[in-house]
């Protein structure tokens, strides 16, 4: 917005004005308008006034002149004048767009400049808040709404190459039950699996990770801050070979001549097969998953999953200093909807049950230090065990999916393998 200090700013007043002028002459068409602008765009604090009042009033039928309090009858004719030469309104919205972007750029290069000299941050963490922000800024559509002609085309193709294939749309895993719920994990989607400390969500995230790799073929990126590259691998392979987890990690002086042929074995196939982008450091910011993602994309040559090991151990630098631990959690958990979004990718996030979700049967509202988890994720997926089980039983809830059936499962956990596997075919509540 226009103040003293910002006039050598790129700006396009003329075209401010004939938008509006537009949107006053023909308000009608003001919802093409909207598709491609919105107030933040326009250089003259007075012109998004004005916009944001005329969008105010068109949507509640009241757009008329008498009624907007910041529009003189002299501004009035200026704007209708300046609406007279406008013969493509995209292509005027376009052009104040493209102004915009080239404002945020500058201030965009500004906030670096002043995050260099006054974070106490790595440089990799300032540059994948960078990255993120430039990604958003970069982004052309300032919305998601398309005519409904341009959109059938592709989306029928996919149904129909799912069709033929007999598969899901989304990324199948091993659980039958989960694939008939979900229709796998789906492109744009953040899906958090939730559990208590210590029940296993970890080793079910790298369950999903080497099926997807290893059956589906894709291509998936993990990022565990809470468990070292080692430990990862020694799971990945101990589910490949069979040879128990704990050797493979902790004491591989007891493994078998026939257990080390196996894990051998293991890693060539996994090195050959298995497109897998590891991502481990001590401290991970959630915007620095933007930063990780085009590496893995540059390495692999496309990315298909994204899992986050686990969200409570991000950090952010989005949020504003002396924000509460729940506007963090909220911060981190917008941002992890984001990137799948826009990365186009799901996103499979794990979180922590809180503590007052221990003795029960644990809920949505148990997702520990707040409520966005719950209200971000297109899908919310809880992991626990009845006491009423076998020890290593285990119970997997499709609490909430927003685009289909919810319901549990039971899972059985094999230790040696950290394998889950799923021994019943569990009704869906979508069924009952």
């Amino acid at each position: 917005m226009q103040n003293d200090t910002t006039d050598l700013l790129p700006h396009d007043l003329e075209t401010e004005k004939e938008i509006i002028g537009f949107c006053l002459r023909l308000p009608e068409r003001i919802p093409i308008v909207l598709e491609q602008i919105d107030s933040h765009c326009f250089f003259s604090q007075k012109h998004a006034d004005l916009f944001t009042e005329i969008k105010t009033l068109s949507k509640d039928g009241n757009l008329i002149p008498a009624n907007l309090k910041t529009l003189t009858p002299l501004l009035h004719a200026e704007l209708i004048d300046a609406a007279m030469v406008v013969t493509n309104i995209s292509a005027s919205c376009e052009k104040l767009f493209k102004v915009w972007q080239r404002r945020e750029l500058i201030h965009l290069g500004n906030s670096v400049i002043m995050d260099c000299q006054e974070w106490d941050a790595s440089a990799q963490e300032i540059a994948s808040a960078f990255l993120m922000k430039l990604t958003i800024i970069g982004d052309k559509k300032q919305s998601d709404n398309n005519h409904l002609k341009d959109c059938l085309g592709p989306e029928i193709e996919q149904i129909i190459e799912a069709f033929e294939r007999r598969s899901s749309r989304g990324i199948e895993c091993h659980l039958p039950t989960l694939n008939r719920m979900l229709g796998g994990f789906h492109k744009g989607n953040l899906i958090v699996i939730g559990a208590r400390p210590g029940v296993g969500k970890s080793a079910l995230a790298v369950n999903f990770a080497y099926h997807a790799a290893m059956n589906a073929k894709k291509k998936i990126m993990v990022v565990s801050v809470e468990m070292s590259q080692s430990e990862i691998i020694g799971r990945l392979l101990s589910l490949h070979s069979m040879v128990p987890a704990e050797l493979i990690i902790n004491k591989p002086m007891f493994i078998t001549h026939d257990g080390i042929t196996k894990i051998v074995t293991a890693g060539d196939s996994l090195a050959e097969y298995a497109q897998i982008f590891l991502v481990h450091d001590a401290v991970t910011t959630a915007e620095n998953i933007f930063f990780q993602a085009n590496l893995a994309k540059s390495k692999m040559n496309g990315i298909d999953l994204v899992i986050v090991d686990y969200l409570q151990l991000l950090e952010t630098r989005l949020c504003q200093r002396g924000a509460s631990r729940a506007e963090y959690i909220a911060s981190i958990t917008r941002t992890l909807r984001t990137a799948a979004k826009r990365l186009n990718v799901p996103v499979i996030a794990l979180a922590q049950i809180g503590r007052d979700g221990e003795g029960i049967r644990p809920t949505l509202k148990n997702f520990k230090e707040s409520g966005e988890i719950e209200q971000s994720a297109d899908v919310a997926i809880i992991l626990y065990q009845d006491s009423d089980d076998g020890e290593h039983m285990f119970r997997l809830n499709v609490a909430k999916n927003r685009n289909g059936q919810t319901g549990e499962m039971r899972l059985l956990f094999i230790p040696d393998q950290i394998r889950f596997m799923e021994i019943t075919h569990a009704k869906s509540r979508g069924d009952e």
